[in-house]
């Protein structure tokens, strides 16, 4: 094999191992943040459904208790969708991020294909 072939086909596949690389810690960084968002989410509803419980002990009437849980599933309903809206505009964003990265990086490859076939 030419010395010359065995090169370029070494730092192509360089180039992919680098890209593949940096792919690989832009998932690890969304998967992080969304375990963090789940997380903190559910700290946030358990301690809404903790409140709400301990509103209940002060009332006195079948009105006031359906009263309250009205109120605390529509607190909870609230927080769901704001999770929801937030972890959706969290994988628009990785999702262009993940798209710029993969394009910027094919094109750089076709570049050095082209600069080593001249």
């Amino acid at each position: 094999m030419d010395g010359n072939l065995a090169k370029q086909i070494m730092e192509a596949n360089s180039k992919m191992l680098n890209t593949l690389t940096g792919l690989q810690k832009i998932n690890e960084r969304i998967m992080k943040e969304l375990a963090e968002r789940q997380l903190n989410n559910a700290e946030t509803l358990v301690k809404a459904g903790s409140g709400q419980i301990n509103s209940l002990a002060g009332l006195k009437t079948v009105e006031d208790v359906a009263q309250a849980q009205a109120g605390m599933v529509a607190e909870m309903g609230q927080l769901i969708v704001d999770n929801a809206r937030q972890t959706l505009d969290l994988l628009s964003r990785s999702q262009a991020e993940v798209n710029e990265f993969i394009e910027k990086n094919v094109h750089e490859m076709v570049d050095q294909v082209k600069s080593q076939a001249s």
